[in-house]
Order: C-alpha cells, then sequence, then structure tokens
C-alpha cells in the first residue's frame, strides 16, 4: 500500500509536468512504448529492475532506449532511477494515465464479451456511455467465452454485469437456497 503512495506522488509530478506542457498524450504514449519495449527485452527489463546494478549503468540504457521521447519524460525516469524507485515503473503509469484520462475527461470502460462486437455493437456501447456518463469513452474489448452471452461493462470501480453466466449462477443459488 505505501508503494503505491509513493507511486502517485511520482505520478502526480509528472502529470503536473506534462499538464503544464500540454503533453499528456505524448507521454501515455511513451509509457506505452517503454512498456512494450521492456515486455519485448526481459533481459533488459531484469536489468531495469534490479536494485544493484549501477545508477549510471540504468542511466545510460534509458538514454538509448527512449531516444525520441520528450525531454521531461527521459528526466523522469532517469529520476525513478537515481531514488531507486524505477520498480514502481508499472504503477506510476497506472496512476498516470488515471490523472491524465481524467484531466481529459476520458473514460476507459472494459466490456468482456464471449466473442467480439461487431462496429455497430461498439458504437452503441460508446454512444450510451458517453450519454450516460458525458464523458469521451475508450472503450477496451476482452473476450471471454466463459460468460456464455451477454457482457460485463467495469466502469472505473463499478461493475455492471450482464453476463448468461451470473444470471445462471443466481437462478441455481435461488433454486437450492
Amino acid at each position: 500500500m505505501m508503494q503505491r503512495g509513493i507511486a502517485q506522488k511520482y505520478a502526480r509530478a509528472l502529470f503536473r509536468a506534462m499538464e503544464e506542457k500540454e503533453a499528456l498524450d505524448e507521454a501515455k504514449a511513451e509509457f506505452i512504448k517503454l512498456r512494450g519495449f521492456l515486455e519485448e527485452n526481459p533481459g533488459i527489463k531484469r536489468f531495469m529492475y534490479y536494485y544493484p546494478v549501477k545508477e549510471e549503468l540504468k542511466k545510460d540504457v534509458i538514454q538509448k532506449i527512449s531516444e525520441g521521447f520528450l525531454p521531461e519524460f527521459i528526466n523522469f525516469l532517469r529520476l525513478l532511477i537515481g531514488k531507486k524507485r524505477f520498480g514502481l515503473l508499472d504503477v506510476i503509469e497506472e496512476e498516470f494515465i488515471k490523472l491524465a484520462n481524467k484531466a481529459q475527461g476520458l473514460e476507459i470502460v472494459r466490456v468482456t464479451t464471449p466473442q467480439p462486437l461487431d462496429a455497430d455493437q461498439k458504437d452503441q456501447f460508446i454512444s450510451i456511455l458517453r450519454e450516460l456518463s458525458g464523458k469521451t469513452i475508450q472503450l477496451e474489448e476482452h473476450i471471454d467465452p466463459d460468460i456464455i452471452g451477454g457482457f460485463i461493462l467495469r466502469l472505473g470501480d463499478s461493475i455492471f454485469d450482464a453476463s448468461v453466466k451470473t444470471q445462471l449462477q443466481r437462478i441455481y443459488q435461488t433454486a437450492t437456497a
């Protein structure tokens, strides 16, 4: 829990710097590029997250892998290394994206369905959710054949479960109670 609090402080600091520069989208994209690079190169990721590696070596790696990134973002990564907080990068990214999305009036909605949605279904979800929330909606689609039918929506901390699987479980619980 303490780690999340520390990560939130770093995320807020980066958020303020990027908001001032009007570069929230660029910073979100750079987090995604960096995360993708580290996932594709697990050896480098282990190197960067391994505590005893010398700070200067890590900073050299960051300089090389973040070519083309905003100078403020590179400096932020170097700060994390200097403060021995690079291991919090994933949580910092998560917290930063929450702050940036809120500031931009963007709501990420996760919809889980048993099969992929077609374009019309996606548009309907987005339209209804935009009308209800008054925010710009970005739909994250996840497929889970186990829900049988229907859908599960996750909007922030709220979950709306209209899946056939859940309805069948409720019927079973009622029938056996």
